[in-house]
């Protein structure tokens, strides 16, 4: 996952260096905007369509096996391009990575964002038990998006500044 977040990032910096010097104007615009959205959705203020892929990583790609399908699987779901995200916050780090002045950054949210995926699967696996770690999860979801975003809101600002 780590190395799906860092393709991503690397990918998303290289288009946004397309921006050239509009990149650091377009910066704090774009992240208040981005911000706005996500907190209006995060906290259920306003419900829309979220632009991602609508689909998940198919099937097929565990079946080739213990190591090599879960590396592919772990690529692409670390990547974010082939999988459902049920959040607005992957588009913080896409903005960050768009606007971002230098391939340091970008890494380092690319691997924040891998990290993340990585997190939750890492969890429900080590827990034990699926069904009661869905149990857990469901209870505390009200409370995430907030906890989210003020992980990802507070260090998208400080890293601007």
């Amino acid at each position: 996952m780590l190395f799906g977040g860092l393709t991503s990032a690397s990918l998303l910096f290289l288009l946004g260096s397309l921006l050239g010097s509009w990149r650091e104007t377009l910066a704090i615009p774009l992240l208040a905007i981005v911000t706005a959205i996500t907190v209006a959705y995060e906290c259920g203020w306003r419900r829309f369509e979220l632009p991602s892929a609508k689909r998940l990583v198919p099937q097929e790609v565990i079946g080739r096996g213990p190591v090599i399908g879960a590396l592919q699987f772990g690529f692409e779901m670390g990547t974010g391009a082939r999988t459902f995200m049920p959040t607005f916050l992957p588009y913080i780090t896409i903005t960050l990575l768009l606007t971002s002045s230098s391939f340091g950054e970008a890494g380092l949210a690319g691997l924040g964002f891998g990290l993340g995926r990585a997190a939750m699967v890492t969890a429900r696996y080590f827990y034990g038990d699926p069904d009661e770690w869905d149990g857990e999860l469901a209870g505390i979801l009200r409370y995430l998006p907030w906890a989210f975003m003020i992980i990802m809101v507070v260090p998208a600002w400080i890293i601007l500044r």
